[in-house]
């Protein structure tokens, strides 16, 4: 801590000045394989910084005459902590626990003087697990950690609410055009792409569990560990990672309405008002409750099936089931994003009988991979409504099947197809439409589970 003296002119133009630092590194190992490792680091700093003018009534008041400056108080305090920092690696296999803890004190002798020094104050605490600066693999760690930043005030002892800056950024794994999969990430996950030449590495960081089965949070759609700067997180795990290879099953994590899932009309999320909605794939939980309670929860007032038997409408209760070529008319509150986990059991393609008159059905395609981390629902690009339904064109003995499909309004592309027409429009995966049959017959869906485990996690 330093201290100045007052200025001989009275005002109280008084700068203190304090600055603290604290770094703490596990391992650092640019251009190497760090396997099977156990590191813990913590950094902690504390600085204090105070302002404060000596009276002198008739120098204050001529300092008050050329508006001079209040007092200052310069407290700037910064911790640092990382588990592994490396380049161009294979990480694999370690479990990092990081703390950084950042504290700065500021104290002035009245209130006025305290408004004057937050203004230069400020206390950062980073900590992160896993810091690759290029392009490395990152495979079945575990990561977690922790990471506090105070600013406080103080006025002649006593603390005071004053609005100074203080940062905690709190990351398992920051990657710079890396790979991560398969790790179990507490905290969370930045993702930035790296600049080679005119080529451009985008950070990948799907097939990881992020502490909760809905997901991640930030850019993601569940209420797991954030992930940052990058999209590319589908599919995630909904088991930790030891339980998924032990097990050797798929327990993955998908989104409704994904922005890196194509052939669903390029929706994105659920709007607000009255969606159409419904699921290619067969799920974990199929229970409407489990379904519309994952993460926060879906912020919906009502939700309709149809009873094609019937003709009428039957209201979804919690103990409601949704299945493949199943759909449903749900009302939102306000836009919302629908994590759901995938069946990692065996199923087959999923049947659905249609009967004479109205019926309400959604497509049920498999998940097609079209590069690294793009994916699309059904035939790349779009599955046409010909082929959708072609198990219901006619029944068994010749009889008429379908006649019009229409798609509602409130779809992301509204359309009616009479059957024979030559403009023949694809149907979109996790959407509704009404079918109408001449006569009953069991239209067949294409999809099955699991979904296929990635080559290489078999050898991690």
């Amino acid at each position: 801590m330093m201290l100045l003296p007052s200025p001989l002119d009275g005002s109280s133009n008084v700068l203190s000045g304090a600055a603290g630092a604290a770094a703490s590194f596990g391992i650092v190992a640019p251009e190497a394989g760090v396997l099977d490792n156990v590191v813990s680091t913590t950094a902690n700093q504390r600085s204090i910084a105070v302002a404060s003018v000596k009276e002198d009534l008739y120098r204050t008041m001529q300092a008050a005459e050329t508006d001079l400056p209040g007092a200052g108080a310069a407290g700037e305090g910064v911790a640092v902590s990382s588990g592994i920092l490396t380049l161009r690696s294979y990480i694999e296999n370690n479990t990092i626990y990081t703390e950084a803890n950042s504290e700065v004190t500021v104290e002035a002798s009245t209130v006025e003087l305290l408004e004057d020094a937050g203004i230069l104050a400020s206390a950062v605490a980073a900590d992160v697990g896993i810091m690759s600066l290029s392009p490395s693999y990152i495979d079945a760690n575990t990561v977690d950690g922790a990471a506090s930043a105070s600013a406080i005030g103080m006025v002649q002892g006593d603390r005071v609410d004053e609005d100074i800056l203080s940062l905690d950024i709190d990351l398992g794994i920051h990657s710079v055009g890396g790979d991560a999969t398969f790790n179990n990430i507490h905290n969370g996950y930045m993702g930035l792409p790296y600049y080679y030449e005119d080529e451009e590495y985008e950070p990948y960081a799907d097939y990881n569990w992020w502490g909760d089965a809905s997901g991640p949070s930030g850019l993601g759609p569940g209420t797991g560990s954030p992930i940052l700067g990058t999209m590319n997180y589908e599919p995630w795990l909904t088991q930790p990672v030891d339980v998924v290879l032990e097990a050797g099953k798929s327990y993955f994590g998908l989104e409704i309405g994904s922005p890196n899932i194509g052939g669903d009309g390029y929706r994105y999320g659920l709007e607000p008002g009255w969606n159409t909605l419904s699921f290619p794939l067969a799920l974990e939980n199929n229970t409407w409750q489990a379904v519309t309670h994952a993460g926060d929860g879906l912020n919906y007032s009502v939700a309709w099936n149809w009873d094609a038997a019937g003709q009428k409408w039957v209201q979804m209760t919690a103990a409601s089931t949704i299945n493949p070529l199943d759909a449903v008319f749900i009302r939102m509150n306000e836009y919302d994003r629908l994590p759901v986990a995938i069946s990692p059991e065996i199923t087959n393609p999923p049947t659905k009988m249609l009967r004479a008159g109205w019926n309400l059905v959604g497509p049920a395609y498999n998940l097609v991979e079209l590069d690294e981390n793009f994916f699309w629902w059904g035939e790349p690009y779009g599955t046409s409504v010909r082929k959708a339904l072609t198990s219901v064109e006619e029944t068994s003995t010749g009889l008429a099947g379908y006649a019009v499909v229409v798609s509602p309004p409130i779809n992301p592309e509204s359309w009616v197809y009479t059957r024979g027409d030559a403009n023949v429009p694809d149907m979109d995966a996790t959407c509704g439409y009404w079918v109408y049959m001449k006569n009953p017959v069991e239209l067949v869906g294409f999809s099955s589970t699991p979904l296929p485990m990635p080559w290489w996690a078999w050898d991690l």
